[in-house]
């Protein structure tokens, strides 16, 4: 009976798993989730997408432009061993070859452009530019305004002619709607090594040029295309940003927890308001992400030629606010220190709605998009141009960029998600909130430093050794 007793009376043990290992899990658990885009980078070979859509594209273009070659071009002989091929470079010309880019003096708008190729295995080429004249309907002949030799080897020779369209009015000088230009060369003396001024030879267009049709338009991308573009491409681009991304938005929303945690305030409202947090910065950085697709699809090179002008002033200005709302943060959890400062008896460390906060963490979203495109929209353009092409849509721009931000932004709502299931785990660390809300500023403030002193850049520069995507 007694060991009957004794042994009802044994003490029983349980395991109590400390506080912080649940809301722990979830936390690493969210940054894993908010990281899965990189699965399409490395696990699902986003540079084979790339490759694959390249050899597509380019497939397409060059049929473009063999087609409308066959237009423009004229061959026919200067003499017994030198060949010749002219092109007519229009506008058309110049779009499909991607060549109207910064340093290209030459401009299909105000100037008549002739290119001029001569090829010989037997002879010498003459070492000067080829003395090329404009004839418009049989009239007399025209001697250029530049003629430039732009390539020159033994055997082959490229020079380039061009002929004013408008006067010293602004009037146009040749009617393009009707007509015949005919260029005209001297042909090569029988010695082979020089022209002879007194024999020429012309090739010649009529006018209009008429292309065939279909053979300017930009070939439509398909939905499969845009996704797998922008989930391939703009993930491989603009990786070392997206790692700076997920760290700028954990502290974020870490520090916006933190004026909760601060307060006290736990409740499923609050959980509520914390995921509208999330929303507002996906939000934020979609709005710019697919403004700046929208952007490159319209303007195309245009955009990229002066974009170096306005980097500066967008870096320092993203800056300027992304280390406002640091200190903002700063006071609204009272942090350490910084709620001592006279800016935290300013307004700034009154309660604010839940719109407010929502706004702050949209444009906290738009701040730092901004400064990523400073850093990395050179590239950006470059290679959204490379696939959508000069001839591509402002709309397909903007969709390929959107789907990007949705690519990223699903698991970013995600990993918010299970942030807010932690929230209420965290009540023990309620009297860290300010030492969290602290931290959490210093890294946004950080960040805005880098943008404002131009070494944004820096931070890619050591992340990106280690990623394997060079």
């Amino acid at each position: 009976m007694s060991n009957q007793n004794s042994l009802s009376h044994k003490p029983h043990f349980r395991f109590h798993m400390p506080r912080w290992i649940k809301p722990s899990f979830l936390a690493l658990l969210a940054l894993l989730i908010a990281g899965s885009w990189l699965l399409v980078v490395y696990m699902l070979n986003g540079q084979g997408m790339l490759n694959e859509i390249k050899v597509n594209v380019q497939s397409g273009r060059a049929g473009q432009m063999q087609t409308v070659n066959s237009v423009l071009a004229r061959p026919a002989s200067l003499g017994p061993h030198v060949e010749m091929l002219a092109m007519y470079a229009t506008a058309e010309f110049f779009q499909l070859a991607n060549r109207q880019s910064k340093g290209i003096t030459y401009d299909p708008a105000k100037s008549l452009i002739f290119l001029f190729n001569e090829n010989t295995h037997m002879d010498e080429l003459p070492l000067d530019s080829t003395p090329l004249q404009l004839r418009v309907n049989g009239g007399d002949l025209i001697a250029p305004t530049t003629l430039e030799m732009v390539t020159y080897s033994i055997h082959h020779k490229m020079t380039i002619a061009t002929f004013d369209k408008f006067d010293a009015n602004g009037q146009p000088l040749y009617d393009e709607s009707a007509g015949t230009f005919e260029l005209v060369a001297p042909a090569m003396d029988h010695s082979g090594f020089a022209y002879d001024t007194t024999q020429e030879v012309a090739v010649s267009w009529e006018l209009p040029i008429i292309y065939p049709e279909g053979s300017l338009e930009a070939q439509p991308l398909q939905f499969g295309t845009m996704i797998a573009l922008a989930m391939g491409l703009l993930a491989t681009v603009l990786t070392p940003c997206l790692i700076q991304l997920l760290v700028f938005y954990f502290s974020t929303l870490t520090g916006m927890g933190a004026e909760q945690l601060e307060r006290g305030e736990l409740d499923p409202a609050t959980r509520r308001r914390m995921m509208n947090l999330a929303l507002g910065f996906v939000i934020g950085y979609t709005i710019l992400f697919t403004g700046a697709g929208a952007l490159a699809g319209l303007a195309g090179e245009t955009l990229q030629s002066t974009w170096d002008d306005w980097t500066r002033p967008l870096a320092i200005g993203s800056g300027v606010v992304i280390i406002f709302l640091g200190l903002w943060m700063a006071v609204r959890s009272r942090a350490p220190l910084v709620c001592k400062l006279p800016l935290a008896r300013t307004k700034l460390s009154k309660t604010a709605s839940g719109k407010t906060e929502f706004w702050r963490s949209s444009l906290a979203g738009m701040s730092f998009a901004v400064g990523c495109s400073t850093c990395f929209g050179g590239a950006l353009i470059a290679t959204l141009l490379l696939y959508v092409g000069t001839l591509g849509s402002a709309l397909e721009g903007a969709l390929i960029l959107f789907f990007f931000s949705l690519g990223v932004g699903i698991p970013f709502l995600i990993a918010a998600a299970l942030l807010t299931r932690a929230l209420p785990m965290m009540r023990g660390l309620q009297k860290a909130a300010p030492v969290i809300g602290l931290v959490s500023s210093m890294i946004m403030i950080v960040f805005g430093l880098l943008l404002i002193t131009d070494n944004f850049h820096i931070v890619s520069a050591w992340i990106t050794p280690y990623l394997g995507l060079s």
